[in-house]
């Protein structure tokens, strides 16, 4: 079943669905079969809806989150086809939008449930805030299929958990449930029941404005 979600819809992207809620950006990922794959199209429309709410006035705070699971990293369909060259700029592609999510100047909350694995870990720990169901599975196992996390995942990761998990994390490539990522750091708030996750991410994405927080 799918997070539960407010009825207004302003618009749709391109594997996106956006919704507003009392200055509140929703941003729904969603994919016909729910795997939710960080492609380059997928991230140069991540970007260019985070430039979009930077300059808008009336969003004070932007919740990411997937329809029936958050996201599972990279499309490994889309790398398997790609040169030396093709794939540096994938990376480029990536590293560029989940900084211009990283450095975004309003709240950002992640609402995680299902997965977050890879790509979709990085895209996770690029936000403010993290909230999880108790079943949600997260990690990089990307070292698993021969290659390291490809976007800026060491840097978001390192600055997060102590460097012994992190190569743990990176290393052996586990996925672990969200109770161990909240124990890590990895997840700031668990949400016992699915239906609840979303109202609780909008909750602290307001939370989250106070001028102490982000300056504003």
């Amino acid at each position: 079943m799918g997070v539960r979600v407010p009825s207004l819809t302003l618009f749709f992207s391109l594997k996106f669905r956006l919704q507003k809620q009392e200055g509140i950006a929703l941003v729904e990922m969603y994919e016909p079969d729910g795997v939710n794959r960080l492609d380059v199209p997928t991230l140069r429309s991540l970007r260019t809806l985070f430039q979009s709410f930077k300059r808008d006035p009336n969003i004070h705070g932007v919740v990411l989150y997937g329809r029936d699971a958050f996201c599972a990293g990279g499309d490994l369909r889309e790398i398997a086809k790609m040169n030396p060259l093709e794939a540096k700029r994938y990376i480029e592609t990536g590293r560029e939008a989940l900084l211009e999510i990283a450095h975004f100047p309003k709240p950002t909350v992640a609402a995680l449930h299902g997965y977050a694995l890879g790509g979709g870990l990085e895209l996770a720990l690029a936000t403010t805030f993290r909230i999880a169901t108790p079943t949600t599975l997260l990690g990089h196992p990307a070292i698993q299929i021969g290659v390291f996390p490809g976007y800026v995942g060491f840097y978001f990761l390192g600055r997060t958990v102590k460097f012994g998990i992190l190569k743990k994390l990176i290393l052996l490539g586990p996925r672990i449930p969200a109770q161990e990522a909240f124990r890590f750091g990895i997840v700031q708030e668990l949400v016992d029941r699915q239906e609840d996750l979303l109202s609780r991410a909008i909750l602290r994405a307001r939370m989250l404005r106070k001028p102490l927080i982000h300056g504003s």
